[in-house]
């Protein structure tokens, strides 16, 4: 991530600018402390989306998750200030918002794992377009200044109170549900498999992302509870903008620290060519250093070994793991983690097409081709062959059960 945009000076200068103009209601410090941390995240937005290095989709997306945040963040802060009574426009246009965070960041996690938008995803935006849909009415009003054509919608205060209780608790049961989700496919049900220094940073910040995630669905959870019970005070108000906040930040101090999340394969490639300048392997060695490599993956499948480090393979080839490493990076033009999934993807395929395994649970098959979960399986599974395990299995079953029935009427 570029470093060179000095936020704090700009985002101090623009904050004192927006006080200047604007009618004086109230900032006290911690509306002020939510406003830069909104107007830093949306700059933060901006350079993400324009960032051309790595997975460019899933970098728009994360860009657009801080971009939601802040917009959200600026809202709160016109609540909490009362510029909200002054400009009433401002009012409403956010409340739908909190349906997007979930998809939007289960749909992060699965493009930065997979590599490509997942199938089917469409159905995800439903509940964001209901409730837009009911909002509808209150955005117009708001917008225009109460047209007379539609007041009459809210001649009933009471059903749009309970409307909107509907609208929240759908909120709450559509956050927690995903972060539920998120933790049992990609945290809980994932233990970490073998790989580079590069693969285990990206499972880390995808477990960050997840935990900050959940920590503001929490938070919106409770805040309501508080509201409901008539125990809220203005400090836990605060908490879902503090959740919001520590995401911008994190996701920028992250980004400039660790640029290979954002930067993906290309540092990954600047990063190998400077760790192999001093290797003892010489180009000649390569090609059957390749083969015997090759020999020993298809004859003796250590990879089904679901333990199985790039030590034990370097031992088995009785070279270094560092020189493993290099012969994989520069003969397969592959890491480790992606050598070995490769091979487990194979036999899984080997397994699904055959008649013998057609009554043998998908799960047993991760575990027999090497993998400790099914998430993970299902996962690399997608990624290598463009279609999930169950896909592959119904399709190659249909092929067989052809194959069986061209067989018989032959026969007969």
């Amino acid at each position: 991530m570029p470093a060179e945009v000095p936020f704090c000076i700009f985002t101090f200068m623009l904050m004192n600018a927006i006080l200047e103009i604007l009618p004086k209601p109230s900032f006290d410090k911690w509306t002020s402390i939510f406003m830069v941390a909104a107007i830093q995240g949306l700059f933060l937005s901006l350079i993400l989306y324009r960032h051309r290095k790595g997975n460019l989709l899933a970098n728009r997306i994360l860009s657009l998750i801080i971009g939601l945040y802040s917009i959200t963040l600026v809202s709160y802060v016109g609540y909490w200030t009362g510029y909200y009574k002054v400009y009433l426009w401002m009012d409403g246009w956010t409340d739908a918002f909190p349906l997007l965070f979930g998809p939007l960041t289960y749909l992060y996690v699965r493009v930065l794992e997979e590599g490509s938008m997942p199938r089917d995803f469409k159905k995800h935006w439903i509940p964001f377009f209901i409730s837009m849909l009911y909002l509808a009415p209150v955005l117009i009003k708001n917008t225009f200044g109460n047209p007379q054509w539609i007041m009459p919608l809210f001649a009933s205060k009471e059903l749009w109170i309970w409307s909107f209780r509907v609208l929240v608790l759908m909120q709450i049961i559509n956050l927690t549900a995903y972060g539920a989700i998120l933790l049992r496919q990609f945290v809980f049900n994932v233990k970490s498999e073998s790989g580079s220094d590069a693969e285990h940073i990206k499972s880390k910040w995808l477990k960050r992302v997840i935990w900050f995630y959940n920590g503001f669905a929490w938070s919106y959870l409770s805040y309501w509870i508080l509201v409901w019970t008539n125990l809220i005070k203005v400090e836990y108000d605060y908490t879902i903008s503090f959740a919001m906040t520590a995401f911008i930040y994190m996701t920028g101090y992250l980004g400039f620290r660790q640029p290979e999340i954002f930067n993906g394969i290309e540092q990954r490639k600047k990063e190998a060519e400077v760790k192999y300048t001093r290797s003892t392997l010489k180009p000649e060695q390569m090609p059957m250093l390749k083969e015997r490599l090759i020999l020993l993956m298809d004859e003796k499948k250590p990879f089904l070994d679901s333990e199985l480090k790039i030590q034990q393979l370097s031992e088995m080839m009785s070279i270094s793991s560092h020189q493993l490493s290099q012969l994989i990076n520069e003969q397969l033009g592959l890491s480790y983690p992606e050598f070995i999934h490769t091979y487990r993807i194979r036999e899984a395929e080997r397994l699904l097409s055959d008649p013998t395994y057609a009554e043998t649970k998908i799960l047993s098959i991760a575990f027999d081709v090497g993998y400790s979960n099914k998430a993970t399986f299902n996962s690399a599974f997608k990624k290598l062959t463009g279609m999930s395990p169950l896909e592959y299995k119904r399709t190659h079953a249909t092929r067989i059960l052809r194959v069986v029935r061209t067989g018989t009427e032959r026969f007969l």
